[in-house]
C-alpha cells in the first residue's frame, strides 16, 4: 500500500503538466514533465529559477505581476515566455498558487504547459489572414462576399465598378446592383443548383453602377 509520500510522487511523475515548487526563487522540487518541457537531463534542485526566465529583466517583470496578485491569495494564471535549456525561448500556460495561503514564505507552486505549437498555430493564421486580405485589397477584379442576398463585404476595385462607397455598400440588397429585378432573379436561379452543389458558377452580366451607368 502506497504512503501518502508515494502517493504525492506518482500524482507528480504522471501528470501531464509541468508541475514546479519554488521558494525564495530557488528550485525546490518538480515533476518529470517539467523536465521534459525544459529539457533538463541534470537535477536542477537548489538553482535559480531565474533560469528558467529569457533574461534577468523577463524574470524581475514576471515577478512584478505574479507577486501581488499570489500576496492576496489569488491564483496566478497567464501565457509566459520561458527559456528552455538549450537557450531557446517557448510560450507557456502558467499558473501558480502559493503553497499555503496562510504562510506565503512557504513557497509557490506552479503549474508550467508549453503551448508552442498553438501559439505556432494561431501566428500561421495570422499571417495568412493578412495575406489574405492584401491580396483581397489589392486585387485587380472587383470581389464582393454575399449572404441571403446582401453585401457583407467587397473590396476597393468593386466599390470603383460599381461607383459606391464601401459604406453604402455594406448592407446593400445585392439586387440594386443588376440591371433589373429579372435579371437578378435569373442570375438566383442560374446560380442556386451549382452553387449548392459545391461548384462554381461563372456568367456575363449587366450590372448598373451608383450613376445609373450600366
Amino acid at each position: 500500500m502506497l504512503d501518502a509520500e508515494q502517493e504525492y510522487q506518482a500524482l507528480m511523475n504522471n501528470a501531464p503538466v509541468g508541475i514546479l515548487y519554488t521558494k525564495n526563487g530557488e528550485i525546490l522540487r518538480y515533476n518529470a514533465k517539467f523536465s521534459e518541457i525544459f529539457g533538463f537531463d541534470t537535477e536542477i534542485i537548489g538553482k535559480s529559477a531565474r533560469q528558467l526566465c529569457p533574461s534577468d529583466a523577463a524574470y524581475e517583470a514576471l515577478g512584478e505581476v505574479a507577486g501581488p496578485i499570489l500576496s492576496a491569495g489569488k491564483p496566478f494564471h497567464q501565457e509566459i515566455q520561458l527559456r528552455h535549456h538549450d537557450g531557446h525561448t517557448f510560450w507557456a500556460d502558467a499558473v501558480a498558487y502559493l503553497f499555503d495561503p496562510r504562510h506565503p514564505a512557504e513557497g509557490t507552486i506552479w503549474i508550467i504547459n508549453d503551448i508552442s505549437e498553438r501559439k505556432q498555430a494561431e501566428r500561421n493564421l495570422h499571417e495568412t489572414v493578412q495575406e489574405l486580405q492584401s491580396i483581397f485589397n489589392n486585387a485587380s477584379v472587383g470581389i464582393v462576399f454575399t449572404n441571403r442576398r446582401t453585401v457583407l463585404r467587397c473590396n476597393r476595385r468593386f466599390e470603383e465598378i460599381v461607383g459606391y462607397a464601401s459604406d453604402e455598400l455594406h448592407g446593400m440588397p445585392t439586387a440594386n446592383l443588376y440591371a433589373s429585378a429579372e435579371s437578378h432573379e435569373e442570375l438566383g436561379r442560374q446560380s442556386s443548383p451549382l452553387l449548392s452543389a459545391g461548384k462554381a458558377f461563372s456568367a456575363t452580366k449587366q450590372f448598373r453602377r451608383k450613376d445609373g451607368h450600366l
